[in-house]
């Protein structure tokens, strides 16, 4: 049972980033980097064998690099890819948790990447993106301890592919067909989740 806990306060976070962006014709480059602190992280202190109390208790550093690059090509082509790299996200002090010391945050991935291609002429329009995120330790997992992939409970790494056709049929009518996870990868987000789906969407502006 976790006892209630008035005193709490909001979680903080200090943040500071550098970056910068090159455009060159129809293409666009950027690169930042960032760093994170976290403090009063609200974690469970046990009271009693069974009783714990919610507490503001850990401090944690992020550290990380973003790129990003898009443009466009001849014949209604264009292009993007983007990327997040995180090379630190532990956890610096923790007296509610002492062992989560020097483990990674949890519901936090250390890397996630996308690339995408998309293709316009006329009405008729087409995409399709590829979406990687790492593995993460989920809620409650302050130890590091769920490193499996693949079954229930765990929160797994995976690569999903997307593709998007667009057609407008009318100037106020527009119809599309979105397919996710086209690959019909099997992974968890905790429960197992959806495999191949699609979407048909009508829209009508007036």
């Amino acid at each position: 049972m976790n006892e209630p806990s008035p005193n709490l306060r909001a979680e903080s976070l200090d943040a500071l980033e550098i970056g910068f962006e090159r455009k060159q014709g129809s293409w666009r480059a950027g690169l930042t980097v960032f760093t994170q602190r976290l403090d009063g992280l609200i974690y469970r202190s046990r009271v009693t064998p069974t009783l714990t109390q919610s507490v503001n208790a850990g401090s944690a550093k992020i550290d990380g690099v973003e790129t990003q690059l898009r443009g466009s090509f001849s014949g209604g082509w264009s292009g993007f890819a983007n990327a997040t790299r995180l090379v630190r996200a532990e956890v610096s002090n923790n007296p509610a948790v002492p062992a989560s010391v020097g483990k990674t945050l949890t519901d936090v991935p250390t890397i996630q990447w996308n690339l995408g291609v998309s293709y316009e002429r006329g009405p008729l329009s087409a995409a399709a993106y590829v979406r990687h995120t790492g593995h993460i330790f989920g809620s409650g997992d302050d130890n590091n301890l769920n490193t499996r992939q693949g079954v229930y409970g765990s929160y797994d790494s995976r690569t999903l592919t997307s593709l998007k056709l667009t057609y407008r049929a009318t100037p106020w009518c527009r119809v599309s067909m979105s397919v996710d996870n086209l690959a019909n990868r099997a992974y968890y987000d905790f429960g197992r989740q959806p495999g191949r789906n699609a979407l048909i969407d009508v829209a009508l502006t007036y």
